[in-house]
């Protein structure tokens, strides 16, 4: 009777094994001969075909961290983060940093019939850049998405306002009221634009920086403006964002952008640019008076659309409303901040 039990016994083990090897059910603990370590139940495992055992799962959102600072706090009593949340296309609203909410678990170990997750940190935060991850929920009964390897989203960039500066052609100075470049009519110049970027923080890191510059039609042949560099992969002409046209102060000026990739570092950064300008068959100076050019940098930035509901990145709004940081070069200038011409 003994034998018999033990008989039993032994084959209920070998059935449990032999399950185990084809991948129908995985035992925590239990591996294969000649292997290392606990046999854990990780993504990795999808072409086994291994049941998950989870009847759902609970995701915390974040914990946010601020890049290249983590141990600088990224929420304040005055400015709580809060960040937008889409499961499997519906827009859960914006969700505090630390909120729990349960998701579907996928059928199998590495499945992507899971839940689908949309996740912009800090999207309603003006201190920081809005960044998106995107994922479906793993086989776990919990996880933060912070913690997701696919991702460092989390790691919310700090935005910032470059230091801008021009120096004329005429003598290497910086130009300024009283240091002006020096134009007449069918004239030209290349100008020095330096941008210094402050460290731990970004512009437009998601995105592009838009660069325009706006003057008087009249006095200035546009098409033969141009912006170079060798310090950026590439310079675009681009549309001048809508909300920054429609800031010209008077009918007679025109306005012309490029974009460049966005950044973002540890360190100091410093990016220099050639700025070509034409003068028309007309005096900058007896034509518009200073003959001021004015410079306006822009960024993107993660917005929801107002129509559709879905999550758009540009410089500005659908509703042309600026959804970012505005540089502008100077304090000097008729039309406010410019590159002064005499």
């Amino acid at each position: 009777m003994a034998n018999d039990k033990i008989l039993v016994w032994v084959l209920i083990v070998i059935a449990v094994l032999l399950i185990h090897s084809m991948g129908i059910i995985k035992i925590p603990g239990l591996q294969a001969a000649g292997g290392a370590g606990e046999d854990k139940l990780t993504e990795d495992d999808s072409s086994s075909g291994t049941l998950c055992l989870h009847d759902g799962s609970v995701m915390t959102v974040g914990p946010a961290q601020r890049r290249y600072a983590p141990t600088t706090a990224v929420t304040s009593a005055t400015a709580t983060m809060y960040h937008r949340v889409i499961i499997d296309g519906v827009d859960r609203g914006l969700k505090s940093d630390g909120t729990t909410i349960d998701v579907v678990t996928p059928t199998r170990v590495g499945g992507t019939d899971g839940s689908s997750i949309e996740i912009y940190y800090a999207e309603n935060n003006s201190n920081y850049y809005a960044a998106k991850q995107a994922f479906t929920v793993p086989c776990a009964s919990s996880f933060s998405s912070g913690a997701r390897p696919d991702s460092d989203a989390y790691k919310v960039v700090a935005n910032s306002t470059p230091t801008i500066s021009v120096f004329c052609a005429d003598d290497g100075l910086l130009n300024t009221d009283a240091n002006n470049e020096s134009m007449s009519a069918d004239d030209s110049a290349d100008l020095d634009v330096k941008l210094d970027w402050p460290a731990k923080k970004g512009f437009s890191p998601y995105g592009e920086v838009y660069f325009t510059v706006e003057f008087n039609d009249s006095a200035y042949d546009q098409q033969n403006f141009d912006l170079t560099s060798n310090d950026v992969a590439y310079v675009n002409d681009c549309n001048t964002p809508q909300f920054r046209s429609s800031e010209n102060l008077t009918a007679s000026y025109a306005m012309k952008t490029w974009c460049f990739p966005g950044n973002e570092g540890l360190t100091t950064r410093v990016q220099r640019f050639n700025l070509h300008i034409d003068s028309s068959s007309l005096d900058p100076v007896a034509t518009s008076g200073a003959g001021t050019i004015s410079v306006y940098i822009d960024d993107e930035d993660w917005y929801r659309n107002s129509e559709t509901g879905k999550m758009e990145i540009g410089p500005e709004t659908d509703a042309n409303a600026d959804v970012g940081y505005t540089a502008k070069d100077g304090a000097y200038g008729t039309h406010g901040q410019g590159i002064v011409i005499s």
